[in-house]
């Protein structure tokens, strides 16, 4: 998730790693919820490590920061492709976080 900080890049991935959570205690994926919906939220304390272990395995931040983070990955793992895959509640926030990423893996194939 690409964004102007990475504590926003984080909370555009807070419906998404809340769903994750609520899928695995009710057994059914909810529709994403806006992020300022979910700030009052109490998660029980299996939700919360599901939520932290989510947002901490995502790869997420400022285009610089997601941009050295793939380089990391693509050594460390020897991988010849990434795929990536965001989602996150307003359509608007995610097709701006999808064109800073397409921007990115532009500017690294050129």
């Amino acid at each position: 998730m690409v964004a102007e900080s990475r504590s926003r890049a984080r909370e555009l991935l807070l419906p998404e790693a809340w769903a994750m959570a609520e899928s695995r205690t009710t057994g059914a994926f909810p529709p994403l919820e806006p992020v300022a919906a979910l700030r009052d939220r109490r998660p029980t304390e299996k939700q919360r490590r599901t939520i932290e272990e989510s947002l901490s395995a995502s790869i997420h931040g400022t285009p610089e920061e997601v941009a050295r983070e793939l380089a990391v990955l693509v050594e460390r793992t020897g991988a010849d492709e990434v795929m990536a895959s965001t989602s996150t509640y307003d359509r608007a926030d995610l097709a701006h976080a999808d064109a800073a990423l397409a921007e990115l893996v532009g500017a690294a194939a050129g």
